[in-house]
């Protein structure tokens, strides 16, 4: 039986089972008419909640009726458990205690402030305070950055049993390997929160594990006893690990040195003499000369003396061969000379006929002209007053 507390009516429900669950009592308070609007008048849109606790050693049981938000003025005056036509355990029903929240209810809007691993703040966009828990995950994880997909919110009525009377829910991360900074609540404020007394509070806990996370150490902050100098490599910009964390270098300073050479136009072949040449052709890597590679004779070589074959003509300049083995580059004496390679010009088309203003193409015909003018220095000019160029 209900007592309204404005017109002292009583209204009596239907017939409800001993040891009923909390969820039948509470539909059975709603089901008729007559409760269903006492409730809507007295309670406006906040629904009721019932809870049932079973005392174990004496088999009593008792239903707790607990009211979201009941408004300032006469209460509900009762609420009494009449017996009805059966006695089996019907005499274990204790009268329902009915609990009351006195005050201005909670509404309104929140925001949550959270930063990334850089430390840079966001926030979500406004939550009310009646959201469920998937809105509350949807505000957050689609706001805050680095956090979509990362984050799954729950819920919980066992302290607040209505959002009238408070919210607690809580931030479960997963799948990111920073460590989060501490979430902030504040009042959205374009919807503060309203209420008495409010109170926010931001608790963390942090859940047993057996995974141990390591924040990265930067390549620099590596440091090992070492005998030997190391190098730091990057690649593209970006720090390499080496073999076994040893990036070490052997300094060999170089012992041989070039003290002659001659050069063969006719059959291009390029001798070269000096002191403490390495021992075996193998430990040569290259030779140039005259902006040319030459193509060394392992037959002819020896500690003290190599030839090789340029590879094409030679390119017209004064050259001295640059000479290179596994251990660097060997140098040429103080007063090794240098060999001058002509170049010939034998032909120029067109010979008349050029345009005053530039732009005429003339082709150059001769030998030991520069393969490639990115590795050589080419500058044309007439013999007429102006000196006019050309540009190769």
């Amino acid at each position: 039986m209900l007592t309204d507390p404005k017109t002292n009516k009583k209204t009596v429900t239907d017939k409800i089972k001993a040891n009923s669950s909390a969820a039948d009592l509470r539909h059975w308070l709603y089901k008729n008419p007559t409760g269903y609007y006492f409730w809507r008048r007295n309670l406006g849109h906040h629904l009721l909640n019932v809870y049932k606790e079973t005392d174990k050693a004496t088999n009593v049981v008792t239903y707790r009726v607990q009211l979201p938000y009941q408004q300032d003025g006469p209460g509900i005056l009762s609420i009494q458990v009449l017996k009805g036509t059966s006695k089996s355990q019907i005499e274990t029903i204790t009268p329902i205690k009915l609990g009351k929240v006195g005050g201005k209810p909670l509404s309104g809007r929140f925001l949550v402030h959270c930063k990334n691993a850089k430390g840079q703040l966001s926030k979500s966009k406004g939550i009310e305070v009646y959201n469920s828990a998937s809105d509350i995950q949807r505000a957050i994880g689609e706001h805050c950055a680095g956090l979509r997909n990362k984050i799954r919110v729950t819920t919980s009525t066992m302290k607040y049993h209505h959002s009238t009377i408070g919210r607690q829910f809580r931030v479960e991360f997963w799948d990111i390997n920073w460590d989060p900074a501490l979430f902030e609540i504040v009042d959205d404020p374009t919807k503060p929160l309203k209420g008495k007394n409010i109170v926010k509070k931001v608790t963390y806990d942090i859940a047993p594990t057996t995974n141990i996370f390591y924040q990265p150490i930067p390549y620099e902050m590596l440091r090992t006893h070492e005998t030997k100098p190391q190098v730091i490599v990057n690649v593209d910009g970006l720090p390499a690990a080496c073999h076994n964390l040893t990036c070490d270098f052997t300094y060999i300073a170089t012992a041989g040195e070039v003290t002659e050479f001659t050069y063969t136009a006719g059959t291009r072949i390029l001798a070269i003499k000096g002191t403490a040449f390495p021992e075996k052709a193998t430990e040569m890597q290259k030779i140039n000369f005259a902006h040319t590679s030459c193509t060394m004779d392992a037959t002819k070589h020896t500690k003290t003396s190599m030839e090789c074959k340029l590879d094409k003509e030679p390119t017209c300049g004064k050259h001295i061969p640059v000479v290179t083995s596994i251990y660097g580059i060997i140098p040429g004496k103080a007063d090794l000379a240098k060999t001058t390679i002509g170049c010939t010009i034998t032909k120029v088309v067109p010979t008349s006929g050029y345009n005053l203003l530039g732009g005429t193409n003339i082709t150059f015909t001769g030998t030991n002209f520069p393969h490639d003018l990115a590795t050589s220095t080419v500058s044309l000019e007439f013999s007429d007053t102006a000196k006019t160029k050309c540009i190769p």
